[in-house]
């Protein structure tokens, strides 16, 4: 069997998700190269189309944006779950679960999965600025272009900001 695992404040579009799910590939992470690199969220390393690290701390040339929605055999699974294991066992538990990952992805085979033109919602505002708007736009066509695509990506959220 193959497993999803998707941890975080993220949304992927349904599009994407069915794309996983009917990929041939065994296991995947998801990754976008197209983006700059996040300053503060995960980046992973990728070397022969694999993921081979992933961190919120790395910055090299070879380290993509990645966001936590995997794919995984069921191989690679009992892979990373015995590495989690170990961690547990060590007492190391304030740690992603992507530390103990980091151990063995060599061993699990996940492939670098591309996102790009997939829209990932994430909110890190705090709970309570959530839903205020700090963008209003104006009447000329620039900004109507800019909303229409705010609209576009954020639905319901952009809908009531005309």
């Amino acid at each position: 069997g193959e497993f999803l695992v998707l941890h975080g404040d993220l949304v992927f579009d349904a599009a994407y998700a069915q794309a996983v799910i009917d990929s041939a590939i065994p296991s995947l992470g998801s990754v976008n190269a197209s983006l700059p690199q996040p300053e503060k969220d995960f980046k992973a390393r990728v070397v022969g189309g694999e993921v081979r690290e992933v961190s919120v701390k790395i910055f090299d040339g070879d380290c993509i944006a990645f966001q936590p929605f995997y794919k995984l055999s069921e191989e690679a699974m009992g892979t990373w779950l015995d590495a989690v294991d170990r961690f547990v066992e060590a007492g190391d538990v304030k740690v992603y679960a992507e530390n103990a990952a980091n151990t063995v992805f060599a061993q699990m085979g996940v492939a670098a999965f591309s996102y790009e033109g997939h829209f990932v919602e994430q909110q890190f505002l705090p709970d309570g600025l959530a839903d205020e708007h700090f963008w209003h736009p104006q009447p000329n066509a620039q900004e109507d272009r800019i909303a229409e695509r705010m609209r576009q990506l954020w639905g319901e959220r952009y809908n009531s900001q005309s």
